[in-house]
């Protein structure tokens, strides 16, 4: 694997990616990022099981590969580098990152043991615009729980009826509640781990709206824009 990307563009796509990276994982591969160039985009990987999330930017991609790097550490490296063009090349089972006056190596592990990503998008699709997930997220998530003692309260319900969709958390002292007007195209109830509501706002604070596609057969949900897939499990519970 070889390419050329700027560090200004990386940066700023590991800087959401680690967001994702377990803490204290089971197995090692889960604080990793993966990294995939191909057909001329560089795609980053990230999991903490609970959420997943891919990052897609434009790169100059000299040869297709797929490798997994400590992610907290490539972060780390990547701030810490002007601004321009850097080269990453895997080779020997390290990653080197190079431009004009310098050279670092970096580790990278086999990627086998990281769950593949399969986001498919199909059927109904929805849009959310960002002001409105702001606001569900400043008035209604803070209603939720922290703990995961009864994980149905970690989270926020979207519950369509007539022409409108109430979105309510609970952490069974408090409750809040907003009735949406809005078409959302929502066919049941639906509850979404509230922390995934709050990190909506921040990932796409590019966007004007977002994208989402509820997979009732895998019980997810994904959030979706041009170059960004993040995906959630839904929460059962009444």
């Amino acid at each position: 694997m070889e390419l050329y990307v700027l560090q200004e563009e990386l940066e700023k796509a590991l800087n959401t990616v680690s967001r994702f990276l377990s803490t204290n994982p089971q197995l090692p591969i889960f604080s990793h990022i993966i990294i995939v160039a191909e057909k001329g985009k560089l795609k980053l990987l990230a999991t903490n099981l609970e959420i997943g999330i891919s990052f897609t930017i434009g790169a100059n991609v000299k040869t297709d590969g797929k490798t997994a790097v400590h992610g907290k550490t490539l972060q780390e490296l990547i701030s810490n580098l002007p601004k321009g063009k850097l080269n990453l090349k895997q080779d020997d089972g390290k990653l080197i990152i190079s431009s004009n006056n310098y050279s670092i190596n970096i580790q990278t592990t086999p990627p086998n043991d990281f769950p593949d990503f399969n986001f498919k998008i199909s059927g109904q699709k929805n849009n959310l615009l960002l002001n409105l997930i702001n606001d569900i997220s400043q008035k209604i998530v803070f209603s939720s729980s922290h703990q995961d003692l009864k994980p149905v309260y970690s989270g926020v319900l979207f519950l369509p009826k007539n022409n409108t969709v109430s979105v309510v958390s609970t952490d069974g002292v408090r409750l809040s509640k907003k009735d949406l007007k809005e078409n959302l195209n929502i066919t049941g109830k639906v509850i979404m781990p509230s922390n995934v509501i709050s990190e909506i706002s921040k990932i796409f604070a590019d966007y004007q709206s977002v994208n989402f596609f509820i997979d009732n057969q895998e019980n997810q949900v994904l959030f979706y824009s041009d170059n960004i897939i993040l995906s959630s499990r839904l929460i059962d519970g009444e």
